[in-house]
């Protein structure tokens, strides 16, 4: 599967490692997977490292995922200038703020983790 899902207790911090060529099918269970934890261990923060990605659903499959994504989790967005689904994650960022999510995108785990405002010791 191209996305792992896991949830980092010590930062109460949900983490979606993206790689390859991610459908449609891929996102929704890794929504779904997001939901499930954000309701067990009341986790309202999600990193997704995508810079692994080859490749993203079209247009309409994307503005259709993230117009319906949770609007009560904070979502940074790790990407880099040079993956091949740069243009794909910017509009991701785009179809949620347009829809009242709270997404941002980094090219910098460090700066991503500090505005999702957990506090690394």
């Amino acid at each position: 599967m191209p996305e792992e899902v896991v949830f980092l207790d010590d930062f109460n911090l949900i983490e979606v490692r993206s790689f390859g060529k991610v459908s449609k099918k891929n996102i929704e269970k890794t929504v779904f997977e997001i939901v499930k934890i954000q309701t067990e261990k009341h986790a309202f923060r999600v990193l997704v490292d995508t810079t692994k990605q080859t490749e993203m659903p079209n247009p309409t499959e994307i503005y259709n995922i993230f117009t319906d994504f949770p609007s009560d989790v904070k979502v940074a967005l790790l990407t880099n200038a040079n993956q091949k689904t740069e243009k794909e994650i910017y509009f991701c960022e785009t179809v949620a703020i347009n829809n009242g999510k709270m997404f941002k995108i980094f090219v910098n785990r460090n700066d991503a983790i500090k505005w999702l405002g957990i506090k690394k010791d």
